[in-house]
């Protein structure tokens, strides 16, 4: 665990190591620790090791990734999936080093993850969530609750890793997964084909 005086201080600090990781995967602990701001000493009093830092962030990642879901059941129907997009988008470093450490990519791994049971939990969350919004009209029936799921996956992971490239606005991170995701998820009117150009 990542001790610190602080638990603010101590979360800016995990996603600053998460997001240097991501970066510079094969960094040294003494480079890891300058791009964190940090010395060396710091770093080995927060964390004795690579491994147990590494343990650290992504126990920390999971947190994340459960509150998300968590948010996704308990909050009021309105803006839950804003509410819990925002909250992952607050961790990114955190949540895309957790993602990219499981067995395989995400994208349905809930029965492949090798018996990780915090993803599984996590992916069941969002599927019965998206399989909800399905019944109530809100996605598209055409693909399955499990593919949409996955979708809002790969948009979270493609607006993550933009910003680790530092590609886009850390502020309109959240409306760019939700716009992406609703571009592809959302119900489509039907179309007469003799009506297309």
């Amino acid at each position: 665990m990542i001790h610190s005086a602080s638990s603010h201080g101590s979360s800016a600090l995990q996603r600053e190591l998460a997001a240097a990781l991501l970066a510079r995967p094969r960094c040294t602990l003494d480079e890891l620790a300058r791009s964190a701001g940090i010395s060396r000493a710091t770093l080995y009093r927060i964390a004795g090791s690579r491994e147990g830092l590494t343990t650290a962030l992504l126990e920390s990642g999971y947190q994340a990734l459960e509150a998300a879901a968590g948010l996704l059941a308990t909050e009021p129907a309105d803006g839950r999936l804003e509410r819990a997009t925002t909250a992952l988008m607050r961790s990114w470093p955190l949540v895309l080093m957790t993602l990219d450490q499981l067995p395989e990519s995400p994208q349905r791994v809930g029965s492949r993850a090798g018996g990780d049971e915090k993803w599984a939990g996590v992916e069941q969350s969002f599927e019965a969530f998206f399989l909800a919004g399905q019944r109530l009209g809100g996605y598209r029936l055409d693909i399955n609750a499990a593919w949409i799921t996955d979708f809002y996956w790969a948009c979270f992971r493609s607006v993550s890793q933009s910003l680790a490239r530092r590609q886009l606005a850390a502020s309109f991170a959240p409306t760019y997964v939700l716009e992406l995701f609703r571009h592809g998820a959302r119900v489509r009117a039907v179309v007469d084909p003799s009506q297309r150009p």
